[in-house]
C-alpha cells in the first residue's frame, strides 16, 4: 500500500505525485525545471509524459509512454 499522505494529481492525462511535506515548494521545482524539459510535451505535441514524480527532494522525475 502507498502512503496515504500523498497527493497524486491527474491533469490532461498527466499524473502529478507529491509527497505530504510542501507540496507547493515540489510544485515551484517543477515549473522551473519545466523549460529544460523540451522533448516533453503535456499539450500533446511531441513526447508524451505520463507521470511526474515531484516526492523526492530537489528532483522531478519524469516518466513517459512507452
Amino acid at each position: 500500500m502507498g502512503n496515504l499522505n500523498n497527493l497524486v494529481v491527474e491533469v490532461q492525462g498527466v499524473t502529478f505525485q507529491f509527497s505530504e511535506s510542501s507540496m507547493n515548494q515540489q510544485w515551484y521545482r517543477f515549473l522551473k525545471m519545466r523549460p529544460a524539459l523540451r522533448d516533453v510535451a503535456f499539450d500533446g505535441e511531441g513526447a508524451r509524459a505520463n507521470e511526474i514524480d515531484l516526492r523526492f527532494a530537489d528532483r522531478v522525475i519524469v516518466r513517459g509512454r512507452g
